[in-house]
Order: structure tokens, then sequence, then C-alpha cells
């Protein structure tokens, strides 16, 4: 899941890579910093629920949910 966020007047992207499902929810989720469109920084950890993410969306950022599909 990509998120871009207005910093000052800049567009930062933040991308969202899903880690673990916990019980009641909560989905574990490590945060990078796009650089350009592959090379990207490590910068934190997160936990989000399904209301988090329904927040943000409310609040007006831009989110892009990619699936990604294995075939095997």
């Amino acid at each position: 899941m990509k998120i871009i966020k207005r910093v000052q007047g800049h567009d930062i992207v933040l991308d969202y890579k899903r880690v673990k499902s916990y019980p009641h929810g909560f989905i574990r989720f490590r945060v990078y910093k796009m650089l350009g469109k592959y090379k990207r920084v490590f910068l934190y950890n997160t936990c989000l629920t399904s209301l988090d993410i329904k927040r943000i969306k409310r609040n007006g950022y831009q989110i892009n949910e990619e699936v990604n599909i294995c075939m095997l």
C-alpha cells in the first residue's frame, strides 16, 4: 500500500509493506520512504487496524493499494 503525504508543499511517498497479521484485526507494516521508482529507505514499523486505514483515507491522503498475484 502506498500513501502519498504532502509535507511543506512536497509530496512524500510512503510504502507500507505487510509483515504479519495478528488476531483482533491488527496488521504489522514496515514503512519505507520511496526515493525513486524502485529505491526505498526503511523508516519504522507500525501496527494498523482496518479502522486506522479508513481514517487515513478519510483525512485526504492518496492511497494506492497494489495486489501482488503470484502464479505457481
